[in-house]
């Protein structure tokens, strides 16, 4: 998705994250704010999938208001980051009514099956149901932030954007001054890049066990994606 935005105009920054195994298109992810949220996890003892709940201390937000003041105000631009979920009340904070917030979630069998299958994080080949709980940390966290700000996001199920687009594009443009295009998600999105059938074992076991939990925080999703929908028409 952060392709397709790239490829209708949005700027997602000047030196992107490239092509890794698990990944031969590239992350497009702001090599700035990766490197930015990574040294807060380090430095906090924490890691990606499952943090705690930490925050920006004062040197932190400095630093992440050097990085908003560097960025190209003449056009429509954001950062795609998942680590950005871990500090979405920091973010908040700093950018106000300015930010707008785009959340896509996925069915949590293909995520978990992804993790695993890319065999690319060493705490994943020890413990293969870190990746379920990533899932229900990270979404859950989505969930929250969604109910408790109520306003300038917009939450999408991957499927969604395939079938329609031009709802992404209207939310990113709606209110601005600078606009995107909206161009067919065809001439970029590669299907043979996503494998829906999930295939390993362990991905199989992870889900059967952890069916109930992903259940529950789906329908979460899915009604907070239904009740958003009048401001994506």
């Amino acid at each position: 998705m952060s392709a397709y935005l790239q490829y209708c105009g949005l700027d997602i920054g000047k030196k992107l994250i490239g092509p890794k195994r698990g990944n031969i298109k590239g992350h497009f992810e702001d090599e700035l704010f990766v490197r930015f949220h990574k040294d807060v996890l380090k430095k906090n003892k924490q890691h990606m999938f499952l943090p705690e709940e930490i925050g920006f201390d004062e040197k932190d937000k400095s630093n992440a208001r050097q990085l908003i003041d560097s960025q190209d105000k003449t056009s429509l631009w954001g950062w795609k980051d998942p680590r950005t979920i871990i500090f979405l009340y920091d973010w908040e904070a700093i950018l106000g009514e300015k930010a707008k917030y785009i959340f896509i979630y996925r069915p949590p069998d293909q995520v978990v099956d992804s993790l695993l299958r890319r065999n690319t994080d060493l705490i994943l080949r020890f413990n293969p149901f870190i990746a379920a709980k990533s899932w229900l940390l990270y979404n859950q966290r989505i969930v929250n932030f969604c109910r408790e700000t109520g306003r300038n996001f917009a939450l999408f199920n991957f499927d969604d954007i395939l079938k329609e687009p031009r709802h992404l594009v209207y939310f990113i443009n709606k209110d601005e001054l600078y606009q995107i295009n909206e161009k067919k998600i065809e001439e970029i999105y590669d299907s043979n890049l996503f494998k829906k059938n999930i295939g390993l074992w362990r991905s199989k076991l992870v889900n059967i066990i952890y069916r109930k939990q992903f259940n529950s925080l789906w329908s979460q999703l899915e009604g907070l994606r239904i009740k958003n929908e009048n401001t994506l028409s």
